[in-house]
């Protein structure tokens, strides 16, 4: 359903964050992709339960499941009781919450960023549904670029995660650098997307896009999608140290995501950072 209720302040907002600027600044560099911004920014159904969106949220399950894994090894795999309650976690492109809400249960402090005024909107009125996750989660519409010059965010989160969401940017390795500005040293980074094969193609555009509507239309631009090695060389380009590669796959009769040996269509990525 398309907002008829954004504000003219939003619009402003919203125009200065597709342009990547804001008052005084002089930054060339913006991740901000118009087309995907403006689709975005029109889409609300992040919490429906609808088949265009099950495949997300049993995602969802998975890359928690793999981040908590990797949060609890890079702590010589010691959990003590208030362990993720002193995580800070930064959620880029948090889309309507559903990441940063399972970071918050947790116990993660967790800032969840979009540039979507819309995302945002919904990611707020979600959260307000769990008294709890308050205090633990919050959101800011802002781009990862915009956050990290404040010196505040810099060097401060414990880990970040950005989970299909490169595939939708520009300068995608700028992006991962502008990510990586923001984790302390030591932290860790989580990405996921898909790689850029005939299968991705196959079974992400036609088979879930075009033909069973499991995922909404136009949602995927092939020719931004990007292979493991390229990916892998922007993580360590931007000072990590890549630990794992992990696909996974979906399973419609079942709605579970699942770990793959295979890394050529949905696959995660776990970076530690160097210095």
């Amino acid at each position: 359903m398309f907002s008829h209720n954004l504000t003219l302040s939003l619009r402003r907002v919203s125009s200065q964050a597709k342009r990547g600027v804001t008052r005084g600044s002089t930054r060339s560099f913006s991740s901000i992709n118009e087309e995907e911004f403006d689709n975005f920014n029109r889409y609300d159904k992040w919490w429906k339960d609808s088949p265009e969106m099950r495949p997300l949220h049993a995602y969802n399950k998975l890359r928690v499941e793999f981040m908590r894994e990797y949060l609890i090894q890079d702590n010589d795999g010691v959990v003590t009781p208030d362990f993720f309650n002193n995580l800070k976690a930064l959620d880029v492109g948090s889309g309507g919450g559903i990441l940063s809400e399972s970071l918050g249960r947790l116990g993660c402090q967790t800032l969840g960023i979009d540039p979507t005024p819309m995302s945002i909107k919904v990611a707020k009125e979600h959260l307000c549904n769990d008294l709890e996750l308050v205090e633990k989660v919050k959101y800011k519409q802002t781009t990862i670029e915009e956050l990290v010059e404040d010196e505040e965010h810099q060097n401060k989160y414990d880990f970040a995660a950005s989970m299909e969401v490169i595939e939708h940017v520009n300068n995608q390795a700028e992006f991962v650098k502008n990510i990586a500005k923001a984790v302390k040293p030591n932290g860790l980074i989580f990405l996921s997307t898909l790689a850029k094969t005939t299968e991705s193609w196959l079974l992400s555009i036609k088979l879930a896009e075009d033909l069973l509507g499991f995922v909404p239309r136009g949602t995927h631009n092939w020719d931004k999608y990007v292979n493991p090695e390229v990916l892998h060389e922007m993580v360590e380009n931007a000072g990590f140290r890549v630990l794992k590669t992990q696909g996974a796959m979906y399973e419609p009769i079942t709605n579970q995501m699942i770990y793959w040996p295979c890394t050529n269509v949905n696959y995660m990525m776990v970076g530690k950072k160097l210095y």
